[in-house]
């Protein structure tokens, strides 16, 4: 045999081998390579999925910064809170509540206080300890409700509380939020001593329809504080009330002068008489409807809604109602059965 012969023949073996190697790697696949597959492709998803989280963060808006406190001054909070030796105070609804007010800063009560709803939740929220120790608060309050002219007619001395204490309402959960059968005019202004008393003193006298109640609403918009009232015009507001009669804007002025100043009883004010404007605080503004029953001078209107406001919170269920109906048709048929009857005689014929 020749050279060139061996060499083809050779070169022929070895692409035969390389052929079969290649047939096995791509006909005949084992489970370590099926298994290498499945990786790699697992291993491209977590790279996509990746990128496309750090896509979707960078399209996301930056988060807003909040003034919440963190979870570890809010934990601080609490431990000074609950730490703090106070007593247990009563709140509106009667139940016993640990409340921290001895630690808290002034301001931050006063914006609490602002948003209360009501003065007799407002009110029964705090101890006597607090109040002692917190009286400048209540002349901010007093101050920023009834004008300047709270601190023009009174001196340091003042017991603050009680003075805000003695022109608040303390009816919230007495007095019903709809409108009675009545309709009087000191049904819309129980939330405010002050308002209320206005209005009667300047609904008496008159009819008390619908050109009064605007005359007096307008009223109270423009001068809605005692201290807006001293400080008005004598002639612009004799103008707006000269509807309601002579000399209503003296009476006024005297009314809120007497209003800032300390008082006892409310008939001591001028135009507060005693058969109108002290029941209607009782009883609209205090929710004490008894002493107003047993009022001998008491405006027939002010007695005619304290027993409406009676039988409105003393009004029985159903089942109470029909049990004392049941009863009282039980104590009908026992009277009618004891009464005791005549003998009758029995007409004999004469013989």
């Amino acid at each position: 045999m020749s050279a060139d012969k061996v060499t083809s023949s050779c070169i022929i073996q070895i692409k035969e081998e390389t052929d079969d190697e290649v047939a096995a790697c791509s006909y005949s696949p084992s489970d370590n390579v099926v298994k290498v597959k499945q990786e790699n492709n697992m291993r491209v998803k977590t790279e996509e999925e990746t990128t496309d989280d750090e896509d979707n963060m960078k399209k996301m808006p930056s988060p807003v910064k909040s003034d919440a406190p963190s979870p570890v001054a809010s934990a601080k909070l609490k431990e000074e809170c609950y730490d703090a030796p106070t007593p247990p105070l009563k709140t509106a609804e009667g139940d016993n509540s640990n409340i921290c007010l001895e630690s808290m800063d002034d301001d931050i009560l006063l914006k609490i206080l602002q948003y209360v709803p009501n003065d007799s939740t407002k009110l029964g929220l705090l101890s006597n300890k607090w109040r002692r120790q917190k009286n400048p608060l209540w002349k901010i309050l007093a101050v920023n409700r009834w004008g300047n002219g709270v601190v023009d007619n009174n001196t340091s001395n003042i017991n603050w509380y009680q003075y805000y204490y003695q022109r608040c309402s303390t009816s919230g959960a007495v007095i019903p939020n709809e409108i009675s059968h009545l309709d009087l005019i000191q049904e819309q202004y129980t939330h405010d001593p002050y308002h209320m008393l206005t209005a009667c003193i300047l609904s008496s006298r008159t009819s008390g329809g619908t050109n009064v109640r605007l005359i007096v609403s307008d009223f109270m918009t423009k001068y809605p504080t005692p201290t807006s009232v001293i400080n008005s015009d004598a002639s612009t507001m004799e103008a707006e009330l000269y509807k309601l009669g002579l000399n209503r804007e003296k009476t006024m002025k005297q009314f809120a002068d007497g209003f800032l100043k300390p008082w006892v009883n409310i008939t001591e004010l001028r135009g507060c008489a005693a058969s109108l404007a002290g029941p209607s605080l009782t009883v609209f503004c205090h929710g004490d409807y008894k002493s107003v029953l047993k009022d001998k001078k008491a405006h027939p209107n002010v007695k005619a809604y304290a027993t409406y406001l009676k039988k409105r919170l003393h009004k029985p269920s159903k089942e109470e109602g029909g049990r004392e109906a049941m009863q009282s048709k039980k104590r009908k048929r026992v009277k009618t059965s004891n009464k005791t009857t005549a003998p009758t005689r029995r007409m004999t014929r004469n013989r």
